[in-house]
C-alpha cells in the first residue's frame, strides 16, 4: 500500500454515502467494501473512511495493522493531515482512510472540544479541529 499524495480536491463535487446501523454483524463493512469496489470498477474515485476502531474495512481492503500507524484517530485529533492518512488499495480508484484501535479513545479525548461533532467534516475540509 502506498500513501496518497493528494487530499480531497475542494473544487470537485463529492457524493457522500454512509452505511450505518447500531447493530453489529449486519454486513455494514461488507456492504461498504463491495459498494466501493463496484463504484471504482466504473471509474468513480472512492474513499472509504473507516471509523470502526476494529478497522475491519481497512483489513478487508488489504491494509495491514502496521500500515495504519497514522489513521482516522490522528486525523480527528489534529495530529495528521488528510493526505498523510489516506492509503491507496490494490483496486484502482479506491482509497481508504484507515482506522486503528486508538480511535476508541478519541471520544474521551475530544469531550472538551467545542465542535467535536464536526471534527471529521473539519478534518476533511482541511481546517483545524480544536
Amino acid at each position: 500500500m502506498m500513501k496518497n499524495t493528494k487530499a480531497i480536491d475542494p473544487g470537485v463535487p463529492v457524493r457522500v454515502l454512509a452505511v450505518a446501523n447500531q447493530k453489529g454483524g449486519v454486513g455494514k463493512t461488507t456492504t461498504t467494501i463491495n459498494l466501493a469496489t463496484a463504484m471504482a470498477a466504473v471509474q468513480k474515485k472512492v474513499l472509504i473512511i473507516d471509523l470502526d476502531p476494529q478497522g475491519n474495512a481497512s483489513t478487508g481492503l488489504g491494509l495491514s495493522s502496521d500500515a495504519r500507524k497514522i489513521n482516522t484517530y490522528h486525523l480527528l485529533i489534529g495530529e495528521a493531515e488528510l493526505s498523510d492518512t489516506i492509503s491507496e488499495t490494490n483496486i484502482p480508484g479506491l482509497s481508504v482512510l484507515p482506522s486503528g484501535v486508538d480511535l476508541s479513545g478519541a471520544e474521551i479525548e475530544l469531550v472538551e472540544v467545542e465542535n467535536r461533532l464536526y471534527c471529521l467534516k473539519t478534518a476533511l475540509t482541511r481546517s483545524e479541529c480544536s
